[in-house]
């Protein structure tokens, strides 16, 4: 029983030595766990061996256990080098035993060495690996937006040439297009008559006699008409079921031609100007660019249309840049005429967050502080409450260019003011009679219309009340607070000249300035000009030879 104790309390601190130095080594040298509990493995591979030698040298009975010092000896190590722990002597020392274990102590210490060199060996390699996936995706990301630049303009030049292709005016939609004529050999072809003639609608008989035709009969004219008999009436024949038609598309117009040219080319789209004056003095503080083209027809596609039109073409950033254009030669022809009034340009989200559009932009505000303080773009509701994230960073920047932004398109006044105002919005447009619903309780709304435009105020943004269409409207409406306002009661949409669109715009103010001070000093910097010769007499020319 005695032998049985000893046993176990000797294997039991075979296994708590063994289980010591694993944790010394994961926790104070930061050794991973695999290798920590590998390590703890192989001294416990190496204790065993030494405990049954002991115990075969001491007699049954008097096994002597090590001692605390002899057991704890090996969590004692420097470095990443490890000791093995020192082997208990029983009776006298034998050389070949002792030689033996200073190879084990050996070996252990080597096995330790190669095991920290290969966790730093995957240390680094973790890092190169880390280090390579990052520089390829950084190559991936710039592959892919060259991709991305080289298939937008592919898709704008495909654009342009479907644009050219149906731009023809004698060239027939296809999808209406008329059905060739059929001619005979006797029969010329005539462009005038119908390739199907019409069916003839024939009165269906009554009477067997009418079904069978008429007949001759010279002598039933002589002959008195005889009473008629009542003659049964056949049931008229039921008109064959034809399917319903299906439904025909509108017919495609000459207009969208001249619209997808206009739009793709950027020629023949006109401008116009609709003034937002302020209440009540209607004084004008806005003017909102409304581009049109005039159709063959006689009407006029407006911007809305415009814009869809580019859209479905896949060239909104173009047709917004041709606007740009335009609006800006507007905004620099009234800076030189010192009238400080700011210009409202249509613009897509979509066109915002486009390289070339915003591009555009910086050259165009660029070239002076009255173009940046005067452009105001306008976005729609709807896509800026689903506005991306790359969305939302053009927005910043262009507010850091200076321009302010404008939200048209609202159709619930449940709007935030405080989400608004975060993402740099300076006006808002509202429909006049939607803020009329809102007051007569028919319209849901979070704030009472005659709140909303001081609410808006506080958080810096101005309320524009549009499509305000007769007096009774624009007085009933200065109750509610609203302070600017837009509609045909004020002033309609009126156009631009041509020669301010056409012709170079005038140079601004600060350019102009800056020209007239360089010319200033340059001026006195130069020399004074020589005096020219004066011309003398011949009387005087000869006195003074003579003299």
């Amino acid at each position: 029983m005695g032998n049985r104790l000893q046993v176990t309390a000797i294997g039991g601190v075979v296994v708590t030595v063994s289980v010591g130095i694993g944790l010394m080594l994961w926790a104070w040298f930061g050794l991973n766990w695999p290798f920590a509990l590998l390590a703890g493995v192989a001294s416990l591979g190496v204790q065993l061996p030494l405990v049954a030698a002991s115990m075969r040298r001491l007699k049954p009975g008097r096994v002597r256990l090590p001692s605390a010092s002899a057991a704890l000896a090996p969590s004692t190590h420097a470095g990443p080098s490890f000791h093995a722990a020192p082997p208990f002597h029983a009776g006298a020392a034998d050389p070949a035993l002792a030689s033996r274990l200073e190879a084990v102590e050996a070996g252990l210490r080597t096995l330790a060495q190669r095991i920290w060199q290969i966790d730093q060996r995957i240390t680094e390699l973790d890092r190169q690996a880390l280090e390579r996936t990052r520089d390829t995706v950084a190559a991936v990301a710039s592959e892919l937006d060259m991709v991305g630049s080289v298939v937008r303009d592919l898709a704008e030049a495909v654009a342009l040439h479907e644009a050219e292709l149906f731009a023809g005016p004698s060239q027939p939609s296809l999808p209406h297009a008329p059905k060739p004529l059929q001619a005979t050999r006797d029969e010329p072809l005539d462009s005038r008559a119908p390739a199907v003639e019409p069916p003839v609608d024939r009165p269906v008989p009554t009477t067997p006699q009418a079904a069978r035709g008429p007949v001759a009969e010279p002598a039933a004219a002589q002959r008195p008409a005889p009473a008629p008999t009542p003659v049964p009436t056949p049931a008229p024949l039921a008109a064959p079921v034809q399917p319903p038609p299906a439904p025909q598309p509108p017919p495609v117009r000459e207009a969208s031609n001249v619209a997808k040219r206009a739009v793709v080319t950027g020629a023949g789209i006109d401008l116009f100007l609709q003034s937002v004056v302020t209440l009540p003095q209607r004084k004008i503080r806005l003017y909102e660019a409304l581009p049109r083209v005039k159709e063959v027809e006689g009407g006029a596609t407006q911007g809305d249309e415009l814009a869809e039109i580019a859209w479905r073409l896949g060239v909104s950033s173009v047709y917004d840049i041709n606007v740009l254009r335009q609006v800006v030669k507007v905004i620099r022809h009234l800076a030189a005429r010192e009238r400080e009034v700011a210009v409202v340009c249509p613009v897509s989200l979509a066109s915002l967050a486009d390289r070339g559009y915003f591009e555009v932009l910086s050259d165009l505000v660029s070239e002076g502080q009255s173009v940046g303080t005067r452009l105001v773009l306008r976005i729609a509701h709807d896509p800026f409450l689903m506005a991306s994230p790359g969305q939302i960073e053009a927005m910043d920047a262009v507010r850091a260019l200076g321009v302010k932004l404008l939200v048209d398109g609202v159709e619930d006044l449940r709007i935030d003011p405080h989400g608004l105002a975060r993402r740099g919005i300076r006006f808002v447009k509202v429909p006049a009679a939607l803020l009329l619903a809102a007051a007569e309780g028919t319209v849901p709304a979070e704030i009472h219309p005659a709140d909303l435009a001081g609410f808006l105020t506080r958080q810096g943004i101005a309320m524009i009340v549009c499509e305000v269409e007769n007096e009774e409207m624009a007085l009933e409406l200065m109750d509610y607070g609203a302070t600017l306002g837009q509609g045909d009661v004020f002033a309609g949409p009126r156009p631009v000249r041509k020669d301010v669109i056409t012709q170079d715009p005038p140079p601004l103010p600060e350019a102009q300035a800056a020209q007239e001070a360089a010319a200033a000093s340059a001026q006195q910097a130069a020399p004074p000009p020589e005096a020219p010769p004066k011309r003398a007499s011949l009387r005087s020319f000869l006195r003074r030879t003579t003299a």
